[in-house]
């Protein structure tokens, strides 16, 4: 497994276990599509296989999606960036949010680009001067 997507996936665990012992429980619910979809992104290198990561990144996103279109009238975001801000949502789970916003670009960015390719063992120099 590469070392990136390993890391990514550390970091998605620890963001999951921090909101299930730490934080709220509306928000670890919201944390269930995310955990359970992202695991399954992996650089594709076909176009259908990309398409499944775009996929799998937005069904991730889907919960505060449907969460932000059940705000009641009047609500925008604007109003939730206002209340994190404020303290009226619980620090920690901004915190995670905000974290898990982050994961979840590096995700897309990690399946949407071309599959991983170990360095070849033949050291090729750029430079002229350096050539023997």
């Amino acid at each position: 497994m590469p070392h990136r997507r390993a890391a990514l996936l550390i970091l998605l665990a620890a963001v999951a276990v921090t909101v299930w012992l730490f934080g709220g429980l509306n928000f670890a619910l919201l944390m269930i599509p995310p955990a359970w979809l992202w695991i399954l992104i992996e650089p594709r290198a076909t176009v259908m296989g990309k398409a499944i990561n775009a996929t799998l990144a937005v069904g991730g996103v889907a919960a505060f999606g449907a969460m932000y279109l059940f705000l009641p009238n009047g609500l925008n975001l604007w109003h939730l960036v206002l209340a994190a801000a404020y303290g009226l949502f619980f620090p920690l789970n901004v915190m995670m949010f905000l974290l898990l916003v982050a994961l979840g670009i590096r995700f897309l960015r990690l399946g949407l680009f071309a599959p991983y390719a170990p360095p070849s063992d033949r050291h090729e120099v750029s430079s002229e001067t350096l050539r023997v």
